[in-house]
């Protein structure tokens, strides 16, 4: 099967936009002030046109990958991402 050049080039475009990263915040602090943090974005964010999630980034020392495989809790993780995505309508 053959692709015009602007099939191929649009493929390429949509592919790019969603293999980025979509996170916005990465290695906060599994702490106290890293929950503060979240907490005050989670406050001011616009909810009428974002969604906010967090998961945990960096598993702590002495754990096996292996007990999660699809990624561990966040009481198990050394720092914090936040992923703020755009609201579908």
């Amino acid at each position: 099967m053959q692709y015009s050049p602007t099939t191929v080039q649009s493929l390429h475009t949509t592919a790019k936009r969603t293999t980025m990263y979509r996170y916005v915040f990465s290695d906060i602090p599994n702490n106290a002030e890293g929950a503060a943090l979240v907490a005050s974005m989670r406050e001011y964010l616009n909810k009428d046109s974002y969604t906010l999630r967090v998961k945990g980034q960096y598993q702590k020392d002495g754990l096996n990958w292996r007990d999660y495989p699809s990624g561990q809790p966040i009481n198990k993780s050394k720092c914090l991402r936040v992923y703020i995505d755009k609201v579908t309508t």
